[in-house]
């Protein structure tokens, strides 16, 4: 039996999205806006707000393009180029209800003669990403969600799996200690499960094989923020000691907590340092290691938060910030040190630019660049470097 639908709901859901559009200032994540959002809307129903959410979604993951079309008309764009299925794209377009079912490519190449669709507005300077990155898969991997990736204790796999499975997650797939979930999978009010996993992108937990620890050498994680590659290094290289700073005092105190709850008890050591102010009570030339998980643009993660991409940024000015703080940390790296550098940006002028200048300014040697494309895995994209003092 064929589904009934029925335009004048399908025109609230739209009309309920594009009023949250207009509300929306576009100065913070578009989830903590949300939230309030429907606490202030109390009379939405369950089904208003996630059609809300998918058709808001969409429209943010066309960035710049077609900006000069209604709201509401991008929302069906939107909606046409992430959905298989769509009771809107029914309404308003029945036209394109045969398409749906097209690859993202086809959809792509579709709108160009449709709708005058310029793929070089799908992203923000997309003449600046990086010359490594094959930009037709990528601008293709804007369109679908990211998975939730967690990191699991050795030996508890087999039980994490089968406490998921008995929740209703579904495991898209499994490779060793790494499961990746549905993005929306929510694992907080599993109890049993508490302490045994990490939440951490499966690229940032490539990183691992970069950082070149070893046993009895002291490393500073410079910029250690919620401190998901510092656990890992902690769990795989346990003799390892690690100072982790950050500048945000509160984002420390919630490391503190993971790692309580991780039990890792010992072998580092943890304070607030602000690495654009002069650095006071440390002794130079000290660490063997020093990683810079350095401020950027998050471009490599937009497809997870795809209305970052119209928010306002320099490179230029992110371009100086990454090198004032890779200036700020290498007084600290001992002879032949390894100094790591990540970002999570896509933007060559963060990335390989970055390495470049400031290795040359210090006659440092470049050991490896490597850009982790994670949107080959439904992943985040990001970029890590090697350098080193000859």
């Amino acid at each position: 039996m064929q589904k009934q639908i029925n335009p004048k709901r399908i025109g609230q859901y739209l009309n309920n999205a594009v009023r949250a559009l207009k509300a929306y200032q576009n100065d913070e994540p578009f989830a903590n806006f949300l939230r309030r959002y429907f606490k202030a809307n109390r009379q939405m129903g369950s089904k208003d707000r996630r059609m809300l959410s998918q058709y808001c979604y969409g429209f943010f993951r066309l960035g710049g393009a077609l900006s000069g079309l209604p709201i509401a008309e991008r929302i069906v764009i939107g909606e046409f180029l992430t959905q298989q299925q769509s009771d809107l794209v029914t309404v308003e377009k029945a036209d394109w209800v045969g398409k749906l079912n097209l690859s993202t490519a086809e959809k792509l190449d579709f709108l160009k003669q449709e709708v005058k669709l310029d793929e070089n507005e799908l992203f923000p300077n997309l003449q600046e990403v990086s010359s490594l990155i094959d930009k037709d898969n990528f601008l293709e991997s804007q369109f679908s969600q990211p998975l939730l990736f967690i990191r699991v204790k050795p030996g508890k796999e087999a039980f994490v799996r089968s406490v998921l499975e008995r929740n209703n997650l579904k495991i898209h797939k499994q490779e060793g200690a790494t499961f990746a979930l549905d993005n929306r999978s929510k694992l907080d009010d599993i109890k049993e499960i508490r302490g045994l996993y990490e939440v951490q992108d499966l690229s940032s937990q490539k990183t691992l094989d970069y950082i070149p620890a070893k046993d009895g050498e002291f490393w500073w994680d410079a910029c250690a923020g919620a401190g998901g590659k510092s656990l890992m290094l902690l769990e795989n290289y346990p003799k390892v000691n690690l100072f982790l700073s950050d500048i945000r005092e509160r984002i420390l105190e919630n490391l503190k907590t993971r790692l309580q709850e991780a039990s890792i008890h010992r072998g580092y050591q943890i304070a607030a340092v602000d690495l654009l102010q002069p650095i006071e009570g440390m002794e130079e030339e000290i660490f063997d290691g020093i990683i810079v998980d350095a401020p950027c643009s998050g471009s490599g993660t937009w497809n997870r938060t795809p209305e970052m991409k119209t928010q306002e940024r320099s490179l230029e000015e992110f371009h100086k910030l990454q090198l004032r703080l890779l200036n700020a940390v290498l007084p600290y790296l001992k002879e032949q040190g390894k100094l790591i550098y990540i970002t999570c940006s896509v933007y060559e002028k963060e990335n390989q630019a970055v390495v470049q200048s400031f290795a040359k300014e210090h006659n440092l040697k470049v050991a490896g660049e490597h850009l982790i494309q994670g949107f080959q895995d439904s992943a985040d994209t990001l970029f890590i470097a090697e350098l080193s003092r000859p």
